[in-house]
């Protein structure tokens, strides 16, 4: 269900501070092997996707309500061409933060020096502080909530769509903010951060001579500051001020075969993917997702007490008094993490009144001790609320790892408690170790995927965000039990501040994506749902998900919900049939990890052959009924 425009009335001037970054174009990027660095030498810059969106909704709020719009950003000298670039699209001033102090910041210290240089610049708070949801280059997602913490402001995340009114004299934000199974508006008093998700709007885009023009005329309206005009203490920034580092950093080197169907006469190249899928065992409509891990039977009970500094977290997420998969996924690798550190996996649990009922689950999948946080305030997730109790928890037990989901929820949260407690965190990791030392070894794609770095953190406890669907759940064994221990909650009343008004679903499970044995992938090339008769009976047939392209989410021919890719969802199915899709590396970062790919497309010269294990060059609206009649003579 489409959200409708919300109704917007003047509420008088505001002053709306933008952070923005520029990054380099990142199908440009190529990583050397001698030098064990990306070249970045000629590749061309621009401003964060996202940050536009975030500028353009900025400049809309200012046209309509008055007041004045400020581009921040921190880099090197050439990253005036970004401010110049927010200028020629409206912005009224820029900010450039311009130090060698800042250089190799992580998000901690970047939003440390963002947060510095904003209540430098700002005694009183801006009514609003826009950011981009994540950066195309790095796709943390920490830095807009770690600035709120750091701020002291409420939060919404991943904003769809924004209105602001007044209401018995103050400023109100109503917010709708994407999920991972729809959306949610919420009711935010200002001052408040948001930060921008693709589809808030269709973003302005000036052309080079307008930038050009721009950067001519800026004079004083670029203002350019260093640590000593900000008096910023040295420790605290930049590398130095960074609680994470990156330890190393190698190419993603994973190949596939390549294979191609050579054969002209489609219903015979349908013949020959069946045979070979078949004799792959990857055609059972009852398959199940591959798994390996399993809980060590000697695992002893746990009775006495928590193990200080020795425990690993797993924050769990739950929908509708039913866990999510990325929940299994975590406890599975936080078993094996436990086991190396000899300390104890332990599940957190949050939520309404009955929250304690999904416990027995969760030592059913390996959990050797429950916390649980139970409270009617608890019931829906808030951004204020689960922080105010998970960051009490972190400071009363101590434990040496807290590992969170990398879904919606996940993204918000972590990196306000990272903040909270001055921690470092690494968003969106693939996979996790330990190194000699045991220390948590956090593997962080970048760039689309390109490289893969191995992060290290300097604080304790490690805080690590980890994709759903790149981890291996354990096997359950529901003999076992596990003791439970409520959380102190604090009065939540003082820490709530935003106020969920609407839930809407997109009918889409996003949770199937990551589970499923099967995903079929819809591109382009299979133009609108008009032609989606065929794949649903695919579907139906082989018990499959559907996921799409980021183009065919932006179209609405398919849910957002259903988007697999770098600002989607990545996947680990058995087998990914990808229809009509040409292969972007924005795609194909998230579908690094299916077992075995098959690709058909029109056009033989399309990148997805390059990433898939079998392809057949053809046109998808005549193969794909085919596949459907095949294979149910094959199924009979």
């Amino acid at each position: 269900m489409e959200t409708q425009p919300f109704t917007q009335t003047a509420i008088g001037p505001l002053t709306i501070v933008v952070c923005i970054k520029q990054v380099p174009l990142v199908s440009a990027m190529r990583f050397d092997q001698q030098t064990r660095r990306l070249v970045r030498e000629g590749i061309p810059l621009e401003i964060n996707e996202l940050d536009v969106y975030a500028l353009t909704e900025a400049i809309r709020l200012r046209d309509l309500h008055g007041g004045k719009v400020v581009a921040l950003t921190m880099g090197p000298p050439q990253a005036r061409t970004a401010l110049a670039t927010a200028l020629a699209m409206g912005a009224d001033t820029a900010i450039h933060l311009n130090d060698r102090a800042f250089a190799g910041a992580d998000t901690a210290a970047t939003a440390r020096t963002l947060a510095d240089a904003i209540q430098h610049l700002f005694p009183i708070s801006p009514d609003l502080i826009f950011c981009g949801r994540h950066s195309v280059d790095a796709e943390t997602a920490q830095v807009g909530p770690e600035l709120a913490e750091m701020l002291a402001l409420p939060q919404v995340s991943a904003l769809q769509q924004v209105a602001l009114q007044m209401e018995h004299g103050q400023k109100i934000v109503i917010a709708t903010r994407e999920t991972d199974d729809g959306s949610e508006t919420l009711r935010v008093p200002m001052p408040a951060l948001l930060t921008a998700a693709e589809r808030l709007n269709a973003g302005l885009w000036p052309n080079e001579h307008e930038i050009q023009a721009a950067s001519q005329q800026a004079g004083e309206r670029i203002q350019v500051l260093t640590a000593a005009d900000l008096a910023l203490d040295l420790s605290l920034i930049g590398q130095t001020g960074s609680p994470t580092w990156v330890a190393n950093v190698e190419a993603d080197t994973s190949a596939r075969a390549g294979r191609i169907i050579a054969e002209s006469n489609p219903a015979l190249a349908i013949d020959l993917l069946l045979a070979d899928l078949q004799e792959r065992a990857l055609l059972s409509a009852s398959a199940t997702k591959r798994s390996h891990a399993v809980i060590p039977t000697a695992t002893p009970l746990r009775l006495g007490a928590p193990l200080t500094g020795k425990a690993v977290w797993v924050i769990t997420e739950h929908a509708q008094n039913t866990l999510r998969p990325v929940s299994f996924e975590l406890l599975g690798k936080g078993n094996a993490l436990a086991a190396q550190i000899q300390g104890e996996l332990v599940a957190v649990l949050l939520g309404g009144p009955q929250v304690a009922d999904l416990a027995p689950t969760l030592a059913a999948y390996g959990a050797e001790r429950v916390y649980i946080a139970a409270d009617p305030a608890l019931t829906h997730y808030t951004t204020e609320g689960y922080t105010a109790v998970l960051a009490n928890a972190i400071t009363r037990y101590q434990p040496a790892i807290v590992l969170f989901g990398s879904t919606a929820n996940g993204r918000d949260l972590a990196p306000r408690i990272a903040a909270r407690l001055k921690l470092g965190l690494t968003g969106d990791c693939i996979d996790l170790g330990l190194d000699e030392q045991q220390r948590l070894l956090q593997y962080k794609p970048a760039f689309g995927g390109s490289i893969i770095s191995s992060i290290l953190s300097h604080t304790t406890p490690a805080m690590a965000t980890l994709r759903p669907g790149m981890l291996t759940a354990a096997q359950p064994d529901f003999s076992r039990h596990a003791p439970l221990e409520m959380l102190a909650i604090p009065d939540l009343g003082k820490h709530i501040h935003t106020h969920i008004l609407a839930h809407t679903s997109q009918g889409t499970d996003s949770a199937q994506l990551e589970s499923a044995a099967t995903v079929l992938g819809v591109g382009m090339g299979m133009d609108g749902p008009e032609h989606y008769a065929p794949l649903y009976q695919l579907a139906q047939q082989l018990h499959a998900a559907i996921g799409a392209t980021r183009n065919v989410a932006d179209k609405g021919w398919l849910p957002k919900q259903a988007q697999i890719g770098l600002t989607g969802h990545a996947i680990s199915p058995n087998l990914y049939i990808a229809f009509g899709i040409r292969g972007a590396p924005e795609h194909i970062a998230g579908i690094r990890k299916a077992g075995y790919i098959v690709s058909i497309n029109k056009n033989k010269r399309a990148a997805i052959f390059k990433h898939s294990d079998l392809g057949i060059v053809g046109d998808a609206h005549v193969l794909l009924p085919l596949l459907v009649q095949k294979l149910a003579e094959v199924l009979l």
